[in-house]
């Protein structure tokens, strides 16, 4: 089994403001990209040995945010992220022996947030907010090798493909920090 936790660090943001006819609706149309800290940690029978590389990975994202004046400072954000995931690991179970487990593919996450932009003087305020987000991971790669010494002069080599199924989706609780 793999546990597996996301945090999203925000390096940079294009966002334009979008205002609706005579209504006080501003719409805020955002690109991000940023660094994803991606921790994978193996767990169960002969694979908590497993160390994986590559923990901090790209991601982009695409937000609409709805800000409606009479609800002073309360906005209603819609998000799609996206990023890839390629993942290596290498672990000695015994000392005649290596474990070596290669993981490849791209997670979608869309989200829903309900935030509140703190009222400031200055143009950029600060917000937060919380909202649930829908994790789907797709893998193309997902293969273990293990290599062992039969004899003192030979080695083997065994492949075992889709080691660990991972595939599908899974809900999470989302919580955004940040200046608009």
């Amino acid at each position: 089994m793999l546990n597996r936790s996301l945090i999203f660090l925000l390096l940079f943001t294009i966002s334009t403001k979008v205002t609706i006819s005579q209504e006080a609706v501003g719409i805020y149309i955002s690109l991000q990209a940023g660094s994803n800290l991606d921790h994978i940690q193996p767990s169960g029978y002969q694979v908590d040995y497993l160390k994986f590389d590559r923990l901090v990975q790209p991601f982009l994202s695409a937000l609409v945010d709805f800000e409606i004046d009479e609800m002073s400072g309360f906005l209603f954000r819609l998000e799609v992220g996206y990023k890839k995931i390629h993942f290596r690991a290498k672990g000695y179970p015994d000392k005649d022996s290596v474990d070596e487990y290669g993981l490849k593919g791209h997670t979608l996450i869309p989200a829903v947030s309900g935030l509140y932009r703190v009222p400031w003087r200055w143009k950029l305020r600060p917000y937060g907010g919380f909202g649930i987000a829908f994790v789907a991971s797709s893998f193309k790669k997902n293969t273990m090798t293990t290599t062992y010494q039969v004899s003192s002069a030979r080695n083997q080599t065994d492949v075992y493909d889709n080691t660990y199924d991972l595939d599908g989706e899974q809900y999470g609780l989302q919580y955004t920090v940040g200046f608009m």
